[in-house]
């Protein structure tokens, strides 16, 4: 089962919230998500508030553009739109999302070129943003400890 705050639903987010087609910049579709407040961009915090400490949740516009800057890498937007590419708009159907993925990215690596990933070609964090994601979409076999890919 996916969880609801996985990266695997922050980019179906993004991706269905972007066909809709109803905004003009990234910033527009950033402002149409975070008005939406979806759960998987939301985090809790504890603050003190008059001596007692209370629980609030925000929706992170950081959270929501590192989505979109995924989902624009990975070829899924158009960079200065926020439109969905042809890619995009097969993704945005949570079905389809998985098969989509699998087809693996430009940015998600392959046993050929993830030596060359890890030395600063795809940034560390990049990386295993792409192999989680391929992971949560059956592209891949995760453990704990180690993300075995297929070899082709």
């Amino acid at each position: 089962m996916i969880s609801e705050r996985s990266l695997y639903y922050k980019a179906l987010v993004v991706l269905q919230q972007s066909r809709k087609g109803r905004h003009s910049s990234v910033a527009e579709l950033i402002n149409q998500i975070h008005a939406r407040h979806p759960l998987c961009f939301v985090y809790n915090r504890r603050v003190e508030e008059d001596g007692e400490l209370v629980l609030v949740s925000s929706c992170s516009r950081d959270s929501i553009a590192r989505a979109i800057r995924l989902c624009t890498d990975l070829g899924m937007l158009e960079p200065n739109t926020g439109d969905p590419t042809s890619a995009g708009l097969r993704a945005a159907n949570e079905t389809a999302f998985p098969e989509v993925m699998k087809r693996r990215p430009p940015l998600a690596p392959t046993v050929d070129n993830i030596s060359t990933a890890t030395h600063g070609i795809v940034p560390l964090g990049k990386l295993s943003e792409c192999l989680n994601l391929l992971s949560e979409c059956g592209a891949l076999t995760a453990s704990r400890k180690k993300i075995y890919l297929p070899i082709s």
